[in-house]
């Protein structure tokens, strides 16, 4: 929601200078309340998009804590989430671990294994190994500790237990709130070329899904292909570059 500031002797309501998304409407905002600029603009900044890329050029980047985003990330494999988990300032609701796994184990196949007949039938018969004993690991920790009381503290020591055994690739869907300024350091760690291809597909994701709402706030982000020793085609990696 935009901020409704009233100003000066005639008692005026702000609006941004001219067309903007509400995130980039509210850093100009925090910029103009920072520098009491609202009735005095500069020519060369008057409009929302000039305003906030001189802001950035400048480095008030704390300027972007005041816009946010929440997103909903499904197929993400739990070695992916914890990047974002280890995103600070990041907001995150995890879906809790159900008490039995599904007779599938929903899992997210890493991309180096995924297409290959032989690793991908070997990775899959020991995400299915894993789910097996998972539960049979539940059903006999639910007989060890069947003289504890307290239901619930049975239960969690149960779980606590047998999740010991789950696969790095368990799907995780995470709720993430966080600023865009928060958002863009996800973005610029997790896009380079050192990252895992899935969390740098997700890096790239968040990017556009940002683009495409608040434009002025990431163009200084793009997505660019890295060296490719393929030559191209299917093989060709992209990563995430500040300029």
């Amino acid at each position: 929601m935009l901020p409704d500031l009233r100003v000066g002797a005639n008692d005026s309501v702000w609006a941004p200078g001219g067309p903007a998304a509400d995130a980039e409407a509210l850093v100009e905002f925090a910029g103009r309340a920072r520098y009491e600029s609202f009735g005095n603009p500069n020519p060369r900044t008057a409009d929302t998009e000039a305003y906030v890329h001189h802001v950035m050029e400048m480095g008030h980047r704390d300027l972007l804590e005041h816009a946010s985003a929440t997103m909903f990330i499904r197929g993400l494999s739990y070695t992916a989430a914890r990047e974002i988990l280890d995103t600070p300032g990041l907001h995150v609701t995890r879906s809790s671990a159900p008490r039995t796994l599904p007779e599938a184990l929903e899992v997210v196949v890493p991309a180096d294994i995924k297409g290959d007949e032989q690793l991908e039938r070997l990775f899959l018969r020991a995400v299915e190994d894993t789910n097996f004993v998972y539960n049979e690991l539940v059903a006999g920790l639910e007989e060890a500790l069947a003289d504890e009381d307290n239901a619930l503290v049975r239960t969690k020591r149960v779980q606590e237990a047998a999740r010991a055994i789950m696969p790095q690739a368990t799907d995780t869907p995470l709720l993430v709130t966080g600023s865009v300024a928060q958002w863009r350091e996800f973005i610029v760690r997790c896009g380079g070329r050192l990252a895992s291809p899935e969390t740098r597909a997700v890096s790239i994701g968040v990017l556009e899904l940002l683009r495409g709402r608040s434009p002025v706030l990431v163009d200084d982000l793009v997505v660019t292909r890295a060296d490719d020793p393929s030559g191209g085609g299917e093989g060709a990696e992209y990563v995430v570059s500040q300029i």
